[in-house]
């Protein structure tokens, strides 16, 4: 039986050796002021986050998704350090050395509703969950392991039985966990996209502290118009199609240049140095925060919206 129009996946650049990570959508962190630590901006994500998992299954591409899984007593809870505060920074014991880590109110505690992928998120098409942050004395961060890398997820090594080599990532929170996940997915081998419209920070200053430190280790900075289509006019399918290819190219360059660099080559194509991808009549403005407002794109014509109206 054929496909209606509304029925088939959306036109995407995800397919057969990519994948979608979504990272932390959980209660905690999305649904506003029910949340245990809510992240400004994340709820009205949902719909984005939807929309790219369904094209990315609908596509062939693998889906997975992190979920902090903590034990009440878990080591970034400033509950389990006497006379400490929210936000405080402290030194721990890790893998036999000292580590700085952040502290932060009690979150995603492993059996609670708040724990649970956030109200409004269509799991449906996630194929894979990797839990993090279970031991009680390892921070844990990334979606691959933990701070010190003692402790892995698994997620590399799905990704690779999947033949995954091109991986966006979206979610929460954008200079914590998005971060960590971002550097240590580039460590691991994989070309990294991050989809700027679909990810939420806490800091302004510290998100695009992040979005940088992410972009110059090697990830391309992406919109999900660049990997979404709804309802193609004429002509208008191939020039996404066309967009999403080069994305890929841009990451596959910006794969050699790393390669490149690591081995002292030259010899680095020029693709690498493509200027930030751009949808029609859109810039890309990666994550802006302000007066607690997720910003994600602005008409080029009206200049940046960052006034947080």
């Amino acid at each position: 039986m054929n496909r209606t129009q509304a029925d088939a996946p959306e036109q995407s650049g995800f397919g057969p050796g990519t994948a979608l990570l979504l990272v932390d959508p959980q209660r905690d962190f999305v649904n506003g002021h029910r949340g245990a630590l809510p992240v400004p901006g994340a709820e009205a994500l949902l719909p984005v986050l939807n929309r790219l998992s369904a094209a990315a299954a609908g596509a062939g591409a693998a889906v997975a998704a992190s979920a902090d899984w903590h034990p009440p007593d878990h080591v970034s809870f400033y509950t389990s350090h006497p006379a400490s505060r929210p936000g405080q920074v402290v030194s721990v014991a890790v893998d036999g050395r000292q580590a700085e880590i952040r502290l932060f109110s009690p979150h995603c505690v492993a059996g609670t509703p708040g724990a649970q992928f956030a109200e409004g998120l269509d799991v449906t098409h996630v194929s894979h969950t990797v839990l993090k942050g279970t031991d009680a004395a390892l921070e844990s961060l990334s979606a691959f392991h933990d701070i010190a890398g003692a402790r892995s997820t698994g997620l590399a090594e799905w990704l690779r039985q999947q033949r995954v080599r091109t991986l966006f990532v979206c979610g929460v929170v954008a200079e914590f966990c998005v971060r960590a996940s971002v550097l240590d997915g580039l460590e691991a081998g994989f070309r990294v996209a991050l989809l700027t419209d679909a990810v939420a920070g806490v800091d302004a200053a510290a998100c695009q502290a992040a979005l940088q430190e992410m972009e110059r280790a090697g990830a391309v900075l992406v919109h999900s118009r660049e990997l979404l289509q709804q309802q193609p006019g004429p002509g208008q399918a191939s020039k996404t199609a066309g967009q999403a290819l080069q994305a890929v190219a841009w990451l596959e360059a910006a794969g050699r240049e790393k390669a490149a660099r690591a081995t002292g080559s030259t010899a680095v194509g020029t693709a690498a140095m493509a200027p930030p991808i751009r949808a029609a009549g859109q810039e890309v403005l990666p994550c802006v925060v302000k007066e607690r407002r997720v910003l994600a794109t602005a008409a080029v014509s009206a200049g940046p919206a960052c006034d947080g109206g």
